[in-house]
């Protein structure tokens, strides 16, 4: 209906027309036996049926449409088959010759440009190139040109890019303009791999969408030539002669499978191999990615200082497309930097480096406790500073020691005049002394030098439950009233958490039982800051006869079964005389179960203390004592007589063991996270039994973290600490690594083993990163790479050391070298090895920025320089263009251009096939001729007859 009429609503005027002009004949004496009469009804009625179809705009059908095509051919360097494109011209010809469409032919790589302008196909289309026997010769009709040889264009090409967008832009030119209402049907024929470097392709083929053009896209099929590459390499900002670096290499492909990487290192007279490794192609989590990727780590030892550079090569497919396998990288490689090495006596740390002082890849000046720099100025020679292990006794906080470092570290080395530039470096390794556990205060100068924070008792969860004997001697008076109220006094005072002898954190969890005859639960174990309910029910307890130690231990061990509690706490107030008659080993065995044993090594998580309930020596129990100095025993705590002064005794024990909340000894392993520091030791660490628990800052990074071993994830101890955490303090870095050197842990860790390379390794990559600095002394932060259309991207942020604030009016200058020796090795042909420099321009606060041309591929040295004559270098890869570094054919993207065009527009799979498919569905859609202004010129002439008809009866009459 809606190709027939434009607007078919206005059929449905008929009926209510047809209605009134009945009405109105009826009422005009109409009489049906009357010829006139009727004449008269049947010129009114066509009048009205011609008005309504001009209204409703019938069409009527017209001849079937014509065909034009546009094809356009992807003729970039990843196409890298010609015959693909060149048969794929011949195919076309062959599947639309039928229709005999006019057809024009253009080819493009970086721009477009005309092979052949639209116009019929020869009566037998067969390229030369094809060799086909049965074609016969061009006709000489100059209207009907020949197909043209894809293999060999006539355009001159640029093949670096493809640049889909301006091809659809350029074919929709290329179609005569539409003549009245007889439009063609016109097509243009993607031919490609839909590896678009420019990305508009998505934007040009959207506007097709409502012009009338349909989008045919066409996938080339290649060959297995170029099916991998190396994606990016990644060395670090510097390296070390001696010290191994890691060469991270990314490899990406259309395939799954395994993939050997090459690497090797230019000497001057050519390529040593640094080594090998496989990797396996997997598929990413991102289910839009179409490719599979890998990456590899291979090491290597650089034995002289200088500027280090790399060929990272996979083995070639079919041909050796060197442009898609082929990357070079470059780092400077420098003498060993000098550490001052803090240790203790005896340490593993000093055996180290008087035995070896570069074990570490470092020159180490060693220093131990107590003759530690006394001024900041002895650390001006030094890149960094690794402490090993001290205590508050080692490095006394308020001490000169502390005072130099603390000094040196804010300030850093000098900007000239000294061997480093650049913020001075800190490491600090952890031990059973180190840290909190080494009795440094929180928010002291030695924790605002380090990327963690001492972990406060308050992240570990504490349970207390308190046993409160409520027999009838809790009714004796003393010199401060009766027992059960001093009691509940003092008890007071210890849990408001408003109190100054307060001793609990808020994320302290409370219980309270109360027993004489039996035990019962005042208070269950609960989590609540303001402690009201606890204090309630400690003020609503009455005293009861007799006195059951047994019933009230059994009570604590029932309720603590199900607690999950990192530490717990069991505290007993009793006069200790057990009148229920239960025998000590009962008691002592209750005890037992109550608070286990620690494992070998490990730390006891439930303690139990006692407080006797006399008001003085006299008043004293000897037997009742003897028993809860027994019971506290067995549990691991200790047993206080003093009942006055409860309080302060009972502040004491939440007080006194705070070491062991800094430490943990039970066995673990790592959860690491991908780090360049990590690459040097291996993937499979150790299982470790030693660990400080730090806290992280939130400006720093955990990259290690300690996981609980298979079957222990409900130990107690499920929450992980920081193993290995990286920081910043200004213009330095800053690293934590919370393990023990010495003993059983320090064995462990140091020890090589099965994919464990040993702690040492990771130390020296430790100390390597560390050198790094994120910003130089001058404040400086770089970030360059290379930029579409031959060009380098350079951008500076600049800051001031001290304040952070931007500094601005700085006046640099960029530097581009190429480095020579790789163009022999690879065939890449730099243009000699003459700087580019350009200055760099403000763009925002502390911001700069330039481009620098890079036209050729290869390793660029970057190097920028202050009025002042501060420097900074940078090494920058710059790889083959975007086009010669892709592959294969991308069928998603060609299938979605297809569908933003819209219309009838689609992929096509089967040429022959789909091609004859769209050329039918073209020819059923006719073009119709409207027919408004003949209906309305025909409702006019049955109006005039009806008038005439009129006036002719009137006459008469």
């Amino acid at each position: 209906m809606a190709e027939v009429f434009e607007s078919p609503l206005w059929l449905l005027a008929l009926v209510p027309l047809a209605l009134v002009v009945w009405r109105a004949c009826v009422r005009a004496g109409f009489r049906w036996s009357e010829r006139r009469s009727r004449y008269r009804l049947a010129f009114r009625a066509a009048t009205v049926l011609a008005a309504v179809l001009a209204l409703a705009g019938l069409r009527w059908p017209g001849q079937a449409r014509a065909i034009q095509l546009v094809a356009a051919y992807d003729f970039s360097a990843s196409v890298y088959d010609r015959t693909a494109a060149d048969g794929a011209l011949a195919d076309l010809a062959a599947a639309v010759e039928s229709a005999d469409p006019e057809l024009a032919v253009t080819a493009f790589g970086r721009t477009p440009a005309l092979e052949r302008a639209l116009a019929r196909l020869p009566a037998r289309s067969a390229p030369a190139s094809r060799g086909r026997r049965d074609a016969e010769p061009a006709p000489a009709d100059p209207s009907r040109p020949a197909l043209p040889e894809l293999i060999k264009p006539r355009a001159a090409l640029d093949a670096g890019a493809s640049d889909y967008g301006a091809a659809l832009e350029f074919a929709r030119g290329q179609f005569h303009p539409v003549d009245g209402e007889l439009a063609p049907a016109r097509a243009i024929v993607l031919v490609g791999d839909g590896l678009d470097t420019e990305g508009r392709a998505a934007l040009a083929a959207a506007a097709l969408n409502g012009s009338g053009i349909d989008l045919l896209t066409w996938p080339l099929a290649l060959g297995g030539g170029g099916d991998l590459r190396v994606d990016g390499v990644r060395l670090p900002e510097r390296a070390q002669a001696g010290r191994g670096l890691n060469i991270e290499v990314t490899v990406a492909g259309q395939k799954p499978g395994e993939v050997v990487v090459h690497v090797g290192r230019w000497t001057g007279d050519g390529w040593t191999p640094v080594g090998n490794a496989a990797v396996t192609l997997a598929a990413s989590g991102d289910p839009r990615a179409q490719e599979f990727r890998a990456t590899a780590r291979i090491p290597d030892h650089p034995k002289d200082q200088g500027i280090a550079q790399y060929l990272v090569t996979v083995p070639p497919g079919v041909q050796d497309y060197k442009e898609n396998n082929a990357l070079h990288a470059a780092v400077r490689v420098e003498g060993p930097k000098r550490w001052a090495v803090l240790a203790r006596k005896g340490s593993t740390l000093e055996r180290w480096f008087k035995a070896r002082p570069r074990s570490l890849g470092v020159e180490g000046a060693l220093y131990t406790a107590p003759a530690f720099p006394l001024s900041s100025q002895a650390y001006r020679r030094y890149a960094g500073v690794l402490v090993d292990g001290l205590s508050a006794e080692d490095l006394p906080p308020g001490g000169s020691a502390l005072r130099a470092l603390a000094e040196a570290l804010h300030s850093g080395p000098p900007d000239g005049g000294g061997e480093v530039h650049g913020g001075l470096a800190l490491v600090a390794v952890g031990s059973e002394t180190a840290f909190g556990a080494g009795e440094h205060p929180m928010g002291g100068v030695w924790e605002s030098l380090l990327p963690a924070t001492f972990r406060p008792a308050e992240d570990r969860a504490r349970t207390i439950l308190f046993l409160l004997d409520i027999s009838s001697s809790m009714k004796d008076m003393t010199a401060k009233g009766r027992k059960i109220d001093y009691a509940r006094e003092q008890l007071g005072l210890i849990v408001r958490p408003d109190e100054q002898n307060s001793a609990l954190r808020p994320t302290d969890r409370l219980g309270l039982v109360a027993f004489a005859g039996e035990a019962n639960v005042a208070a269950a174990i609960a989590s609540e800051p303001a402690r009201g309910g606890f204090i309630d029910a400690l003020n609503g307890l009455k005293v009861e006869d007799r006195t059951d130690l047994l019933a009230a231990l059994r009570k604590a061990s029932q309720l603590l079964e199900k607690d999950e509690a990192e530490e717990r706490l069991v505290v007993l107030l009793s006069d200790g005389v057990d009148t229920a008659g239960n025998a000590d080993a009962d008691l002592d065995a209750a005890v037992r179960a109550l608070c286990p044993d620690p494992a070998a090594g490990g730390r006891r998580r439930t303690t139990f203390f006692a407080f006797g309930i006399g008001t003085d020596e006299k008043d004293t129990d000897e037997k009742g004592a003897a028993t809860l100095k027994r019971l506290a025993k067995l549990g691991g705590g200790t047993f206080y007589p003093e009942f006055f002064q409860f309080a302060e005794r009972l502040k004491r024990v939440f007080e006194e063991n705070q070491k062991d909340l800094y430490t943990r000894h039970e066995p673990f392993h790592v959860r690491a996270r991908p780090h360049p520091v990590l690459a040097a030791a291996g993937d499979a660490w150790p299982v470790l039994p030693f660990r400080n628990r730090l806290k992280a800052r939130t400006s720093s990074e955990a990259i290690v973290l300690s996981a609980p071993l298979p079957g222990t994830e409900t130990s107690g101890s499920r929450k992980p600490d920081p193993i290995l955490t990286l920081g910043r303090l200004g213009a330095s870095r800053t690293a934590v690594l919370a393990l023990a050197l010495e003993g059983e842990a320090g064995e462990a860790f140091l020890s090589p083993g099965e994919g464990w390379k040993g702690g040492h390794a990771l130390l020296a990559a430790l100390l390597s990163w560390a050198e790094g600095r994120d910003a130089g002394a001058e404040g400086w932060r770089i970030e360059a790479g290379a930029a579409p259309h031959g060009r380098v991207a350079v951008m500076l942020f600049a800051e001031d050391p001290k304040t952070a604030e931007p500094r601005n009016g700085l006046k640099l200058t960029a530097r581009l070298t190429p480095l020579g020796g790789v163009a022999d090795a690879t065939q890449v042909s730099n243009a000699g090895n003459a700087p580019v420099a350009a200055p760099l321009l403000p763009e925002a606060p502390g911001r700069y920025a330039c481009e620098l041309a890079a036209s050729k591929e290869g390793v660029y040295r970057l190097e920028i320089e202050d009025a002042a004559g501060a420097t900074a270098e940078r090494f920058i890869t710059v790889p083959y263009p975007a086009e010669f570094r892709r592959f294969g054919t991308d069928r998603n993207a060609l299938g979605e251009w297809a569908e933003h065009a819209g219309g009838t527009s689609r992929m096509i799979n089967l040429p022959a096939h789909d091609l004859a498919d769209w050329i039918a569905k073209q020819g059923q859609r006719r073009t119709y001729v409207s027919m408004r202004p003949a209906l309305i010129l025909l409702a006019a002439i049955f109006l005039l007859c009806e008038i005439a008809a009129r006036g002719m009866r009137a006459r008469r009459s």
